[in-house]
């Protein structure tokens, strides 16, 4: 009877365990998609655009891509329509940044946005809504002092 009591006092605390090393993984992988993100570091006009992603694991970066939007009177792809990475997309290097050429148009931005965006995802030329784009991080920013 005693190791009965035993055992069962054993089989709770080991379920308590496993209870919280469960509670705290999911925390964990909450947690991080919670602070997954995107940002532009750099823009040089007529030249390149340049970025970092954080909250990804380095084996989740050849999963994702980043496209980049240019706001005037609606979210334009930027520099490029079409044309492949450098062009329509970065790639997200091992150190997780990213760089996209730019090019100066007739028409100055007033905002640029970021994205990270799955490798299969194609995304619209143009959009009014740069939210409903499918995406698990963007970055916006108004333009101030450098114009694309």
């Amino acid at each position: 009877m005693k190791n009965c009591f035993i055992y069962r006092h054993i089989g709770i605390v080991v379920l308590c365990v496993y209870t919280l090393f469960t509670t705290i993984a999911v925390a964990q992988e909450t947690e991080q998609k919670l602070t997954r993100g995107i940002s532009i570091d750099k823009i040089v006009e007529d030249n390149f655009i340049q970025g970092r992603v954080y909250g990804l694991s380095a084996s989740e970066f050849n999963q994702y891509k980043v496209v980049v939007y240019v706001h005037t009177d609606i979210w334009y792809i930027h520099p490029y329509a079409t044309g492949g990475k450098g062009k329509s997309y970065a790639e997200i290097l091992s150190n997780g940044t990213w760089e996209i050429e730019t090019v100066k148009r007739e028409f100055s931005a007033d905002k640029v946005a970021a994205l990270i965006v799955k490798n299969d995802y194609n995304p619209p030329v143009k959009i009014k809504n740069i939210n409903s784009i499918t995406s698990i991080a963007i970055f916006i920013s108004e333009k101030t002092e450098d114009k694309l």
